[in-house]
């Protein structure tokens, strides 16, 4: 187990309802020997003042103040202030389990970085989230020739080798500072540039099984925000890889797993970009297709394999959907259809239930729980969504 001094990077905009959980959950961690960098990236409401609070009362805290700017330039401005061997990141909405990073740094020690699984509560259920390729180490140039070759994106799949987020990994400073150095900053989600990036230049790199961050889903973050220059911001992402892996050896797969990469995410151009459920490039085909003709079904989830169901049913009109139903209630842009309750699915006839969501573990839970209500096990059905590149 590694003693050096760790340095914790969080950036907040707009986030005083949660960022005072965000913080304790990193001032309690049983690891001790931590820089707490906090970067108020232009607020407007109490982060300012709340994070100034803690600055008071914890001398391991340091506080940023910056006019507003991409979530990029407040995580630039972090890295460079940072003094500790190694540094992670939290995002303000988010929090972490106290041995979090403890766990991190007994395994970091002889590695570059270290990667962990992150859990979101979906549905009233908490699930973890881990990265796809094997947990362990790699070190051998055949280990991480193979690690270069899948860490984007697993052949024919949509399932990236390594997920391209910064906050569930613990990552060495001074090969960060390198990083945050070449990367141009855009309005692009800047996880994936800042994770991708770094592994490329690692020599070693430890995927582990250790899973203490928690993912809140804040509907007005600056993920889940429209925003106009999508299209403009992929391409700086992309050009600005691109520059980056062409000084890697292993630049050929990586360019290629970034090409695709960057395809999936130009699919989705069109919910960024505020122009309604239609316009989104479909990814999940209904899998029941010349089954239900004519049936009358309850969709059950409006994620992506909802939504394409959703719009797939209705385009073809395979069979008739009487009630879109999901725990979590919005009206979908472009749909003109507001989701129903649960509970609503009691009161209507249909003949099926059709679980629309991608993981086995999700489906056998909402299964039971909807058995658990009254609901026929002989009326629900679940099959694993066919993915595009399936075909």
């Amino acid at each position: 187990m590694v003693c050096d001094l760790i340095s914790i990077v969080v950036t907040a905009f707009n986030t005083e309802d949660f960022l005072s959980e965000c913080i304790n959950s990193i001032r309690n961690q049983s690891y001790s020997n931590l820089e707490v960098i906090l970067v108020d990236n232009g607020s407007t409401d109490g982060t300012s003042k709340m994070m100034d609070y803690y600055k008071e009362r914890d001398n391991r805290v340091k506080v940023i103040h910056k006019k507003y700017g991409t979530p990029y330039s407040g995580r630039k401005a972090g890295v460079m202030l940072a003094t500790g061997k190694y540094l992670g990141f939290v995002d303000s909405d988010d929090y972490i389990d106290e041995d979090m990073y403890k766990k991190l740094s007994e395994t970091i020690e002889g590695y570059d970085i270290v990667t962990s699984g992150y859990k979101k509560e979906i549905a009233g259920k908490m699930y973890e989230f881990f990265d796809t390729l094997p947990f362990g180490s790699y070190k051998s140039e055949t280990e991480m020739n193979y690690l270069m070759e899948h860490m984007i994106l697993l052949p024919y799949t949509d399932k990236e080798g390594i997920k391209g987020r910064v906050s569930d990994k613990l990552f060495r400073t001074d090969i960060l500072k390198t990083v945050c150095t070449e990367i141009e900053e855009s309005g692009f989600p800047d996880d994936s540039a800042i994770a991708y990036s770094y592994i490329s230049k690692c020599k070693n790199v430890f995927v582990s099984d250790i899973c203490g961050y928690t993912y809140r889903v804040n509907p007005l973050s600056v993920t889940h925000a429209y925003y106009d220059n999508y299209l403009s911001d992929l391409n700086i992402f992309y050009k600005n890889m691109l520059f980056i892996f062409s000084k890697n050896k292993k630049s050929k797969a990586l360019v290629r797993q970034l090409e695709e990469f960057v395809s999936i995410l130009l699919s989705d151009a069109g919910s960024r970009m505020n122009f309604g459920l239609y316009s989104r490039a479909k990814k999940y085909i209904f899998p029941f297709i010349n089954i239900l003709d004519d049936k009358k079904i309850v969709l059950y989830g409006s994620g992506d394999v909802g939504q394409d169901y959703y719009s797939q049913i209705q385009k073809l009109k395979m069979c008739n959907i009487v009630l879109w139903v999901s725990k979590n209630r919005k009206v979908l842009q472009g749909s003109n259809l507001e989701l129903s309750p649960l509970s609503s699915l009691l009161s209507e006839q249909f003949d099926y239930v059709i679980i629309a969501v991608s993981r086995k573990d999700m489906a056998l839970d909402i299964r039971k729980e909807l058995v658990e209500m009254g609901v026929k096990d002989n009326k629900i059905l679940w099959l694993p969504p066919i993915y595009m590149t399936d075909l």
